[in-house]
């Protein structure tokens, strides 16, 4: 098809000719084409034109006959997201050697600007980078070769007169270009990675352009690539072109030779490089034995505040290999102590973060994420308001989608935020030895770097005053809420997969933990107040699956032991926010029913998918985070659940949480006499349930003899032998349990037509009356149980008859109403004896 059978095709299309002269001008001509008159109305049927299967193989052709004109016309045309480029492209299915041809296309243009910088545009450069992204994202078409031209990009030499905010953009989106090319063939792009820094530390003698793009590449590639880039980094010529340059650097012995701004540009783009390879334990150990004095240098230079807190950072990295015995560095000559790095960085986040157009505070709040594992750094942080008033004020400044004039980061940082988030679990972590894997971390960047606190594991904090400084963090700086607007639930995770957590959620699940480890009420309706129950529920539903087959039985959404263990860690805050608050007017954005399959799993294992042989069946085997549930988790879920299943007004609940719980648990953990809080948990539960019929009919439903009929039967005589338990508060709740079941005048007639049952519960309720007289709970549920069970008999001569006869029945109304003062009980009893006429 030539140009003018295109042109004519257009001409049959929706756009006007006015539009149709000008589009096929910039896309046929690129940036020479005139574009005065383009407007964004246009460009919006421009593209409406490249949704439709006709049409959009006219634009095709056009990129096919001059790819680099079109690519550029669609630059000017403002489609930078390559919109109308994706549509053709999609709408026929273009072939590999097209796409193959687009890549190399966008390649040559972006080295011939790198070559001529007089040329270059770096919107366009964003643009076209971000077009390549998207095509080899898309189409999974690759050629690595190209890598070594992306990587010319990373040096901010090639920036210097522009805004550092566009090197930054360009090197984020070169980094996905190089994580995707290491996706699609790891062993090929590693090579030409390798290839690419090898050519340049081979070299005698380095440029400035060139040293900082070889240590701007390494910084950028460590956390991708650490096994391969570490290896590069401690290179003997590596490291002996970068004590070149820190020797051009030196003047008269300590200072800096800063007059020339290249020469800071070096300093600080070193420092971020240390900073990055810290990444690995070899590399610590290296910085350590060769670049302690640069650093210490750095952290004395109060002239330069990036220098210096950038300095801080790296020392504060090392501090552990610094310590080492076994390290060639003389500690005593450097006299680095805790107090002085904490001090630098504390007076800056105090004094001078406001303001601050660099990655300065982010530096800052990094290093003291790190300090703050130190027990004595938390003690004084915790009572310096002036410092937490700062730590939250950049929490709430974050939160903002653009700058403020008193912060002029970039909207939304999510680095910045993850330090503050971690400062804040630092600051609030309890060492509560019954909170089952308290001490499990998710951060994965200080698992490797918190020797110096474990070193001060055996020192104890007061857990009285953490729990006074997290109500503080509560009630006087709205911590959850400030969390809550950040919408960490919207962040995907940094490497964009559904199926990883982004970082921010664990610090936040954690913060909200350590807050609701407590017993006062009001904490825990506070925390409801500030969104924390919407963001634990956000977190479980987006990280979790239903089983299928199952009562909603939910699990993680996938093994990623981070996804199992901080759902673990939003599962126990639910349940201790859920102990106290009430259930009706907790829920806003959710339903209540939501939360009890979670509230389930803290139970553990379904006991009925256990096989003969005592192994768990396959689908249980898949999570054996189910297995290590601890009393407390079992004992606070059945807590919730009991509060959960106080809303009278929900049927369905309650009968969700019977289907979900009791063949599965509770009629095992009923049982359970060597756990008696579980035991009691579990006989509350039911107390709140039983007047549910499918309930009631586990217990009471005894009559037709068959196999579920005994079961039921064991299981009520297992409720009236425990009614006499040591345990008076388990005794209280099986008295209620009992009393709010005889209320059914059914349920009353089947205790006292079987023999065996009615002789046992008589006998009991006879030797309470008379052994716990003055227990008044317990007494008054008694009474209305023996109450019940008189009123029905009434209807039944034979049954009233032995209950007038009964010796077990006088006995107990003449103890209680002898015994007990109670004018409430007093009532009860005298009611039975007048109804039963049995007692004198």
């Amino acid at each position: 098809m030539d140009v003018q059978s295109i042109e004519n095709g257009i001409r049959n299309a929706s756009i006007d000719d006015n539009d149709e002269d000008d589009f096929l001008q910039v896309l046929k001509k690129g940036t020479k084409a005139a574009t005065s008159n383009i407007t964004k109305d246009q460009l919006e049927r421009l593209i409406t034109y490249s949704e439709k299967s006709s049409t959009a193989k006219n634009l095709l052709e056009l990129l096919i006959n001059d790819t680099d004109s079109f690519l550029m016309g669609l630059y000017v045309l403002g489609d930078v997201k390559g919109v109308v480029l994706f549509n053709a492209l999609l709408i026929n299915k273009s072939g590999k050697e097209l796409m193959l041809n687009l890549l190399s296309t966008i390649r040559i243009r972006l080295k011939n600007d790198f070559i001529d910088k007089s040329k270059l545009d770096y919107q366009l450069e964003k643009y076209l980078i971000s077009i390549y992204l998207n095509v080899i994202s898309r189409f999974s078409i690759s050629n690595p070769q190209h890598l070594q031209v992306f990587l010319a990009l990373i040096n901010p030499i090639h920036f210097a007169d522009h805004d550092t905010t566009i090197y930054k953009e360009i090197s984020r989106i070169v980094l996905l270009i190089v994580i995707k090319y290491l996706t699609i063939d790891k062993d090929t792009s590693t090579e030409i990675i390798q290839d690419f820094l090898e050519i340049i530390y081979e070299e005698t003698t380095l440029t400035t352009s060139q040293f900082i793009n070889l240590i701007d590449v390494l910084e950028l590639l460590f956390p991708v690539i650490p096994e391969v880039i570490s290896s590069i980094y401690v290179h003997d010529q590596i490291k002996t072109h970068i004590m070149v340059e820190i020797s051009k650097l030196f003047n008269k012995g300590d200072e800096y030779a800063l007059s020339l701004p290249i020469n800071r540009l070096k300093i600080i783009h070193l420092l971020k490089l240390i900073n990055s390879s810290c990444i690995t334990e070899g590399c610590r150990t290296f910085n350590a034995s060769h670049y302690v004095s640069l650093l210490k240098l750095g952290m004395e230079f109060g002239s330069d505040k990036e220098i210096q807190i950038l300095s801080v950072l790296d020392l504060i990295k090392l501090w552990n290999f610094i310590q080492l015995e076994n390290q060639k560095v003389d500690d005593s000559k450097l006299n680095i102590k805790t107090e002085d790095l904490t001090f630098i960085l504390t007076s800056y986040l105090r004094t001078e973060y406001k303001g601050d157009r660099n990655s300065i505070i982010e530096h800052c709040i990094e290093g003291l994420a790190y300090l703050t594992l130190n027990v004595s750094v938390k003690e004084n942080f915790r009572s310096d308001e002036t410092i937490i008033e700062n730590l939250i004020s950049l929490l709430e400044l974050n939160t903002q989608s653009k700058p403020s004039e008193t912060f002029q980061n970039e909207g939304f940082n999510s680095s910045l935020a993850y330090g503050l988030l971690l400062i804040f679990t630092n600051l609030t972590k309890l060492t509560d030895p019954n909170m089952k894997n308290n001490d499990k971390s998710t951060l994965k960047f200080l698992k490797e770097y918190s020797n110096a606190g474990t070193r001060q594991s055996n020192v104890s904090e007061d857990q009285a005053s953490i729990k006074l400084f997290n109500k503080a963090l509560l009630f006087d700086h709205k911590i959850v809420s400030n969390i809550s607007k950040l919408k960490i639930a919207n962040i995907e995770s940094e490497s964009g997969a559904k199926s990883k957590m982004n970082n921010l959620i664990p610090l936040t699940i954690n913060i909200i933990l350590m807050i609701a480890t407590t017993s006062e009420k009001k904490v825990k309706e506070e925390l409801v107040k500030q969104g924390a129950l919407n963001l634990i529920l956000n977190c479980l539903v987006k990280y979790s699956t239903v089983i299928k087959g199952t009562v909603n039985e939910t699990r993680p959404v996938n093994e990623s032991p981070e996804i199992i263990e901080t759902r673990v860690e939003a599962i126990r805050a639910l349940a201790k926010i859920l102990i106290s608050v009430n259930p009706m007017l907790a829920f806003d954005k959710y339903d209540v029913k939501t939360c009890v399959p979670f509230l389930v799993e803290l139970l553990g294992p379904d006991i009925s998918k256990y096989s003969e042989s005592s192994t768990l069946s396959p689908s249980v085997g898949q999570y054996p985070y189910l297995l290590e549930m601890s009393l407390i988790d079992k004992y606070e879920g059945l807590l919730a659940l009991t509060n959960v299943s106080s809303i009278t007004t929900n049927s369905d609940i309650r009968n969700h949480i019977i289907a979900s719980t009791f063949d599965q648990h509770l009629n095992n953990l009923l049982l359970d006499g060597d756990n008696p809080h579980v035991q009691r948990g579990t006989w509350e539960l039911l107390s709140n349930l039983i007047l549910e019929p499918r309930l009631l009919a586990k217990f009471f439903n005894i009559d037709d003899g068959g196999e579920t009929s005994n079961e039921n039967l064991n299981r009520l005589k297992i409720l009236i032998k425990l009614l006499n338990s040591e345990d008076l508060s388990l005794q209280v709740t099986i008295g209620g349990l009992l009393a709010n079941s005889t209320e059914h005048e059914v349920i009353s007639n089947i205790l006292v037509a079987n023999e065996t049952i009615r002789s046992d519960l008589f006998r009991t309720i006879c030797i309470i009356s008379e052994e716990q007289p003055q227990d008044d709970e317990l007494i008054l549920r008694i009474g209305f149980v023996l109450l019940n069970l008189v009123y029905a008999a009434r209807e039944n001569p034979t049954f009233h008859n032995w209950i007038m006869q009964s010796d077990y029945v006088k006995r107990s109304v003449t103890s209680i109403i002898r015994e007990n003062k109670s004018q409430e009980i007093l009532d009860v009893f005298i009611e039975i004896a007048r109804v039963g006429g049995g007692a004198k």
